[in-house]
C-alpha cells in the first residue's frame, strides 16, 4: 500500500499533474467544486513532502510563496482587536497561506514544465467549459414558445430590444446575467490571463496548449468576445490595455520578419478589440467620464469615502472585520444612500487594504507587484508582466481579494507563474 501511494505521489509520475489539471478548471466553477478540488490538492502536496526527501530552503528566496503568506498575516493581524471573529473572512483567506505554504515544501511542482503545461490547459478548458455553459444557459432562457411559434427575446423584463436592454433592466447575454459561476469582473480576469497565455504560449516555456494555429486563434477571439459580453468596465479596459501591448509587441516581430498573414491576424485582433468600445455598458461609461457629475458616481464616492478614512487611519487601518462598518457609518453621515443601501466596499483593492490594515498592509499588496514585475523584467517574461498588469487593472475598479475567486489567484496562480519564470 504504501508503495502504491509512493508511486502515485512521486516526482517521477505525472499523477500530481491531474490534481493540478482538475483543480485548475475548477477554478471557474461555483465556490463549493473550486474549494473542494484546491482541498483535494492540498491533501496531495501533504503526502507528497511526506513522502520526498529534499533540501531544506529559505522561504526569503521564494517571494512568489512568502508575500501571500505576509498578506494572510497582516490580515490575521487586523482582527484580534475586533471580536467576534468572522470565520468567513478567515476562511476565504486561509487559502493565502496553505497554499503558497504547501507549493514552498513542493517547489519542483511551482517549477516542473509538465505540471506547468497541465495547469495552464486546465485553465483553458475550464474558461471554454465555463463560456459554453453560459451560452447555452442564455439561449435557454432566451427561446419561448409563443403559442406554436419560437420567439427570441434575451431581455430579462421581455420585449426590450436587444441593445437597449443590456443597460435598461438586463440581458442574459450580457453582464451579471450572463455569468452564472462567478461576479463578471473576476471571470474576465480569468479569461484575460487565459488570453495572454494562449496568445504568448510560445514564448512562456514553450509550452503548447492547442498545436492548431487556427484554433487557438479561434479560442482567443472567442475569449475576448466574451470578455465583451461580460460587460465588466474593467475587464473591457484591462482586455484593450493587454492586446494593444501584445499586438505592438507582435507587430514590431512579424514586420521586421514579413510574415503578412500573422500581420493580418494581428490588426484584425486591434478592431475586434477595439469593438468593445460599441458595448452599451461602455458608452454609457465614457459619457459618464465626460460629465462633471462622474465626481458624484457611487464608486466615486466610496473612494473618497476610503481616503478619508485612511486620513485617520493610516497606521493600521480599521480593521479587515470593521471595514465595511466604517464606510457604512460616513456614506450615512453624508448622505450617499446608493452607497449605503448597497453596502458598497471600496471599490479598489489598493484602497481596501489600506483602509483596513493600514500602510503595513498596502506596502504588502504592493510588494506582491513589485516583486513580479522585477521578476518579469529581469527573465523577459512577457507573460507574468501583462499577468501583473491585468491584475493592476481590475484591483483599481474592485476589491478583488473581498472574494473567493479573486484569493485563488494570488494564493494559487501567482507563485506558478513567478516560480516558472524564474526556472524556465
Amino acid at each position: 500500500m504504501k508503495l502504491v501511494i509512493s508511486k502515485l505521489f512521486s516526482s517521477n509520475q505525472y499523477y500530481i499533474s491531474y490534481f493540478i489539471f482538475f483543480s485548475a478548471i475548477c477554478l471557474l466553477f461555483p465556490i463549493l467544486l473550486s474549494r473542494n478540488s484546491l482541498i483535494l490538492l492540498s491533501f496531495c502536496l501533504i503526502v507528497r513532502f511526506f513522502l520526498e526527501k529534499r533540501k531544506g530552503q529559505s522561504i526569503f528566496h521564494h517571494p512568489e510563496v512568502l508575500l501571500p503568506i505576509l498578506l494572510f498575516l497582516v490580515f490575521l493581524l487586523s482582527i484580534p482587536t475586533h471580536f467576534p471573529m468572522d470565520f468567513q473572512l478567515l476562511d476565504r483567506w486561509l487559502l493565502l497561506i496553505v497554499l503558497p505554504g504547501l507549493f514552498f515544501l513542493n517547489l519542483e511542482v511551482l517549477s516542473e514544465r509538465t505540471i506547468h503545461s497541465y495547469l495552464l490547459k486546465g485553465l483553458t478548458l475550464g474558461n471554454l467549459l465555463v463560456g459554453i455553459l453560459n451560452i447555452v444557459r442564455a439561449l435557454y432562457s432566451s427561446i419561448k414558445l409563443d403559442g406554436n411559434i419560437l420567439v427570441f427575446d434575451s431581455s430579462l423584463e421581455g420585449g426590450k430590444p436587444f441593445w437597449f436592454s443590456i443597460d435598461h433592466g438586463g440581458n442574459y447575454f450580457f453582464g451579471i446575467d450572463f455569468s452564472t459561476f462567478m461576479h463578471p469582473s473576476y471571470w474576465a480576469m480569468y479569461l484575460l490571463i487565459n488570453v495572454v497565455i494562449l496568445w504568448k504560449q510560445v514564448e512562456f516555456g514553450n509550452i503548447v496548449i492547442i498545436k492548431n494555429s487556427i484554433a487557438r486563434w479561434c479560442l482567443v477571439i472567442f475569449f475576448l468576445a466574451l470578455i465583451g459580453m461580460l460587460s465588466s468596465r474593467a475587464g473591457i479596459l484591462a482586455a484593450f490595455v493587454l492586446v494593444i501591448l501584445l499586438i505592438i509587441n507582435d507587430l514590431v516581430i512579424e514586420i521586421r520578419r514579413k510574415h503578412v498573414k500573422e500581420v493580418i491576424i494581428l490588426t484584425l485582433s486591434l478592431l475586434l478589440t477595439s469593438s468593445f468600445f460599441l458595448n452599451p455598458r461602455v458608452l454609457n461609461l465614457m459619457q459618464t467620464l465626460n460629465d462633471s457629475s462622474y465626481s458624484e458616481s457611487p464608486r466615486f464616492r466610496s473612494w473618497k469615502v476610503a481616503l478619508e478614512i485612511i486620513d485617520q487611519h493610516w497606521l493600521l487601518g480599521v480593521g479587515v472585520q470593521h471595514s465595511q462598518d466604517e464606510l457604512n457609518k460616513i456614506y450615512e453621515r453624508k448622505g450617499f444612500n446608493e452607497n449605503l443601501i448597497n453596502n458598497y466596499n471600496v471599490h479598489n483593492q489598493f484602497l481596501e487594504t489600506f483602509v483596513a490594515t493600514g500602510i503595513i498592509g498596502l506596502l504588502v499588496l504592493m510588494a506582491i507587484f513589485v516583486f513580479g514585475f522585477r521578476q518579469a523584467i529581469l527573465t523577459r517574461n512577457m507573460v507574468l508582466g501583462l499577468f501583473l498588469v491585468n491584475l493592476i487593472i481590475h484591483y483599481s475598479f474592485e476589491s478583488m481579494l473581498s472574494r473567493y475567486h479573486g484569493v485563488v489567484v494570488i494564493a494559487f496562480l501567482y507563485p506558478f507563474f513567478y516560480a516558472y519564470s524564474k526556472d524556465k
